[in-house]
């Protein structure tokens, strides 16, 4: 049987890690059972990851990958010119519906991958190796996070409130935190508080280009009458 590429065995084995973590959770998992899920031994797990934590933040990283790409081309094709009235693509509502229906989907058909993310933070808050493991892949997202961001926003001709790099950590603290509330109360935190979570932060933080101050001066007054004064008589009858 020829040797498989060494690509496709980090595959298998992230597969498996991400069923093994998510049906027994991190601490009860063994990289035995990894490994078995996978069809290898323990040893490829070591030869490929090194050690459990670094697989863990391997398995997150791949995943929040994934989902990056998937938004990047989902708003990335909203802002296909189509729209005669839009000749460049550059139609806010649009790009911000799709994106907001992405987080949307993200958080909602993926409750595996949810589950994975609370469970890589619970465990990644009390285990110095995993944090050291996960921060290149933190850096990364962020990275890419921004790239999306700066993109989209001039595209768009719009601008963000606040800088870049704020704006990118907002955004994947909002998808974290809804992850975490939605791991633990799903029928509350459903695809429609998601959604207007999701709205009324970007309209916040991205607000529309055509917004201008608006003139709040009363507009009931009637005009003003200028009135001339009549001449007072003088003293002995003559003006």
């Amino acid at each position: 049987m020829p040797r498989l590429p060494r690509a496709e065995v980090r595959r298998r084995l992230l597969a498996a890690a991400a069923s093994v973590f998510a049906e027994r959770g991190y601490g009860e998992s063994r990289l035995d059972d990894v490994a078995r899920a996978a069809g290898f031994t323990k040893g490829a797990v070591y030869s490929n990851f090194g050690s459990k934590q670094q697989l863990f933040a391997e398995l997150v990283g791949a995943h929040m990958a994934e989902q990056a790409a998937a938004v990047h081309g989902g708003v990335t094709s909203a802002t296909d010119p189509g729209d005669p009235d839009d000749p460049d693509g550059a139609d806010r509502d649009r790009v911000q519906a799709r994106g907001i229906e992405l987080m949307g989907d993200y958080l909602v058909s993926d409750d595996r991958g949810q589950r994975l993310m609370v469970e890589f933070a619970a465990q990644a808050s009390r285990d110095p190796r995993i944090q050291a493991a996960w921060a290149p892949h933190r850096r990364a997202h962020q990275e890419a996070v921004v790239a999306l961001l700066d993109e989209r926003i001039q595209a768009l001709g719009a601008s963000a409130v606040v800088d870049l790099d704020t704006l990118a950590l907002i955004m994947i603290a909002l998808r974290n935190g809804l992850a975490l509330e939605r791991a633990a109360a799903p029928d509350q935190v459903d695809r429609p508080a998601i959604e207007r979570a999701v709205a009324a932060v970007l309209t916040s933080l991205i607000p529309p280009t055509d917004t201008r101050p608006t003139d709040t001066r009363p507009t009931d007054i009637p005009p003003t009458t200028v009135t001339t004064t009549s001449a007072v008589p003088r003293p002995g009858g003559k003006p």
